[in-house]
């Protein structure tokens, strides 16, 4: 195969369209927390000295709106934003909310899919999250910057985006980075030499795997980049989709995460979709995988699965299997099928791109197999069974190596081991 180029994007907290997403995360939050009968759709614009806010949601505590302002100028002074045109101190709040469709609570009550919809999950050995590079390297670098404004940089301002461009030889196999695009909002009184000559000190060390000398840098093109966030730009929720997944590298449904609960399918579908691509690549059976999940409103298994690994459609039933434990019925204790949340916290495909905390997850579970999660890559989180076991939690050792506090059926096991590897509980006995 002759040598190729692939390019993805990334942006930083600052960003219009993501402080529009954070708002909109930090609202459902609220609604979720300390909330037994809660469901949230919240969608936010953010312009020049204004946050409008509308969606439905379901609660069995009090929503007011000066709650909720104060979560949006927080929201906005932890993102950093206190210049003219943006400030936590003075935004005007628009907030529209409304009660849930009735009509959707009937399907979605006993934790059905909030709509119908086709969710996507990819992963790849070109890093050791398992993420494409180009998307994984763009984070890095919008990380970096966000990382030294907040350390004291105050000359960075809060809008950033990035932009690389990887050279591969063949599918899942780069061999050096063709050229960095960069633009980040910064003090008026600096000059676009200074600009320049300071970003590239703060990006190239996120670079330490590949040689930058040969690598065109392109820092604020256009020479200037004062005015920014959405006093230069308006933002919407959801507007930020591929940044939020795999910069372009695989498919997606089409569904943003941010402002939902997770029986909206587009979130916790998507997260559950990455969650199996994970299993099968880190457990060393593919260098890459997709899966497709679609679902209808109302109905808490999906409609189809799809495994896509290693340029071949996956139907045998060694796949299959892999891909379908997690929401097949345990007769041995009765769990049932499909995804429960029994406490709704919010995770990141990317890793970066949203900040959130746990999730709590109840899986109909196979005996024979044991969910994962990486440390840092998509998904944190515990999984309590109800009829006695301990807590089961799971974290990545290191690239390719899975290992696992392991009490769950803890007879498998030998009494002097306490850790299971991946492949160990994917194979079963």
């Amino acid at each position: 195969m002759k040598e190729y180029t692939f390019t993805s994007e990334s942006v930083s907290e600052g960003h219009p369209d993501k402080v529009a997403d954070l708002i909109s995360d930090a609202i459902a939050d609220y609604i979720i927390d300390n909330n037994q009968s809660h469901r949230a759709a919240i969608e936010t614009l953010v312009t020049t000295d204004k946050v409008c806010v509308a969606g439905e949601y379901k609660s069995s505590k009090p929503l007011d709106n000066s709650s909720l302002e104060k979560i949006i100028k927080q929201t906005i002074q932890d993102i950093g934003y206190d210049q003219e045109g943006f400030s936590y101190k003075n935004v005007h709040i628009d907030i529209q909310l409304d009660q849930q469709s009735p009509d959707i609570a009937l399907g979605t009550d006993n934790f059905g899919a909030g709509d119908q919809g086709i969710m996507f999950g990819y992963a790849c050995n070109e890093t050791e999250v398992l993420m494409p590079s180009p998307i994984y390297y763009s984070h890095k670098i919008t990380k970096a910057l966000s990382e030294a404004r907040h350390a004291g940089q105050s000359w960075l301002g809060p809008d950033s985006k990035s932009q690389i461009t990887f050279r591969y030889s063949d599918i899942n196999q780069p061999i050096g980075i063709s050229n960095i695009v960069c633009s980040t909002q910064h003090d008026a009184n600096l000059s676009i030499e200074e600009v320049r000559k300071e970003v590239k000190k703060i990006i190239e060390p996120t670079l330490d795997d590949y040689e930058t000398s040969n690598i065109e840098f392109l820092i604020n093109p256009t020479g200037r980049f004062v005015v920014g966030g959405p006093a230069g730009d308006t933002g919407l929720t959801g507007r930020k989709i591929i940044v939020d997944t795999y910069g372009g590298y695989a498919p997606h449904g089409g569904g943003a995460f941010s402002g939902k609960d997770c029986v909206k399918v587009d979130r916790s579908a998507s997260y559950m979709a990455r969650y199996l691509a994970k299993n099968i690549v880190s457990s060393d059976i593919a260098s890459n995988a997709t899966i497709q999940l679609s679902y209808a409103i109302g109905i808490p298994e999906p409609t189809s699965l799809y495994v896509y690994a290693d340029g071949k459609v996956r139907t045998d039933k060694i796949w299959v299997f892999h891909c379908e434990y997690w929401r097949k019925p345990n007769k041995s204790n009765g769990a049932g099928g499909g995804v429960k949340i029994v406490l709704d916290k919010h995770i990141s495909v990317s890793g970066v791109a949203h900040k959130f905390k746990k999730v709590i997850i109840e899986l109909g579970l196979n005996p024979k197999l044991t969910p994962h999660s990486c440390r840092r890559g998509f998904i944190t989180y515990m999984l309590e069974k109800t009829n006695g076991n301990v807590p089961l939690v799971a974290s990545l050792a290191g690239h390719k190596s899975w290992e696992m506090v392991y009490r769950y059926n803890r007879e498998r096991l030998p009494k002097e081991r306490t850790t299971i590897s991946l492949g160990e509980i994917l194979e079963g006995e």
